[in-house]
């Protein structure tokens, strides 16, 4: 008979622990049962490809950022393939296709990656969300012009640290005397060759720059071969070129560091690890995180939210190989900066064991 009664008291006991724990739950907020906040309507537009890697790692931080917020949210994800089918036809289809799939369909905002993107949202945000609030995040060449006139617009603008990156470069080869730019000659491509431009001035008595012309991959494999041992690379953009062909930033990357014979630096921490030396670099993920911060502002605040295009962050980060490669001077490098590739010492291999 105790057992019994056991048995038939445990069930009980279950269900009471049960509905103390679900109530301590609620005080807490991490249940709302029936006044949940609902979920907000959100799509992104992804100029580039599901591949690529730069606009892969800026997805999945926004992805990340909004899901911390709101675990269950799908947004609706349309990537325009600007990378591979560049022409103006191309885009006149995809605007056509969303305002076709996409009509009555109300959102809550909406994100643009990337030039292409927001370029075809400015032209035609009338005819496919008008009224939504835009989150811009990627754009190269970014100046207030872009969305003149453009309402409940805000976001990231992709700034590389082209200076800074130059600059660190140049202390850490004082031998340089000249600067092999690289670049494609897509949208983005010429864009952040303007942000060259606007630059190269601070640079001019120290050494000379050059730009890569638009000509084919081969092309720019014989250039990059030819540079004497006074120069550098600093590698801006490349994956695509006149012919049409189409690169990875990987693939873009080896090939440019397996032809060149002199340090090459970037500003994207998707080429590093594939021989670049290393830059001021902008880290996708990182840069879909502080986008979706900004939606999730504007989400929050409504019609009372602020509107303003934030610049990127960047940090210093070297790959250690190249650093041994190219006989750099690791005491010239700055205090916050984080190393890749940097070997194992004994000790912190077999620490347990020796103390």
């Amino acid at each position: 008979m105790p057992h019994c009664a056991y048995l038939i008291r445990f069930p009980k006991m279950a269900i009471l622990i049960f509905v103390l724990a679900a109530l301590w739950l609620l005080g807490r907020g991490n249940l709302t049962w029936g006044d949940e906040e609902p979920l907000p309507e959100i799509l992104i537009l992804n100029s580039y490809h599901q591949g690529e890697d730069w606009s892969d790692n800026e997805l999945a931080g926004i992805v990340a950022t909004l899901k911390e917020r709101y675990p269950f949210l799908v947004p609706a994800v349309e990537h325009l393939d600007t990378k591979r089918f560049s022409k103006l036809e191309h885009l006149a289809f995809i605007r056509q296709y969303l305002q076709n799939k996409y009509r009555g369909k109300p959102f809550d905002l909406v994100f643009v990656l990337d030039n292409p993107a927001l370029d075809l949202m400015t032209r035609s945000r009338q005819e496919l969300f008008p009224g939504v609030p835009v989150v811009l995040a990627g754009i190269n060449g970014y100046i207030p012009e872009m969305i003149r006139g453009q309402a409940q617009m805000a976001g990231v603008a992709e700034v590389q640290d082209m200076a800074g990156t130059l600059d660190l470069a140049l202390t850490l080869h004082p031998k340089t005397k000249s600067v092999l730019v690289v670049h494609d000659y897509t949208a983005s491509g010429l864009a952040v060759r303007r942000d060259m431009a606007a630059v190269a001035d601070q640079f001019k008595n120290k050494v000379n720059i050059a730009y890569t012309p638009d000509g084919t991959v081969e092309e720019l494999v014989g250039q990059l071969q030819s540079l004497p041992a006074d120069a550098l690379v600093l590698l801006l953009t490349y994956v695509t070129d006149n012919s049409g062909r189409s690169l990875t930033r990987t693939e873009s990357t080896h090939l440019i560091v397996s032809a060149s014979p002199v340090p090459v630096y970037a500003m994207h921490e998707t080429r590093l690890g594939h021989g670049i030396v290393g830059g001021m670099l902008l880290e996708g993920e990182e840069h879909g995180r502080q986008a979706a911060g900004i939606a999730l502002r504007i989400l929050d605040n409504k019609g009372a939210a602020q509107y303003v295009v934030e610049d990127s962050r960047s940090r210093p980060v070297f790959d250690y190989s190249q650093l041994i490669r190219f006989n750099v001077d690791l005491n010239k490098l700055p205090e916050n900066s984080t190393l890749i590739n940097q070997p194992v010492s004994f000790f912190q291999q077999h620490r347990i064991l020796l103390i």
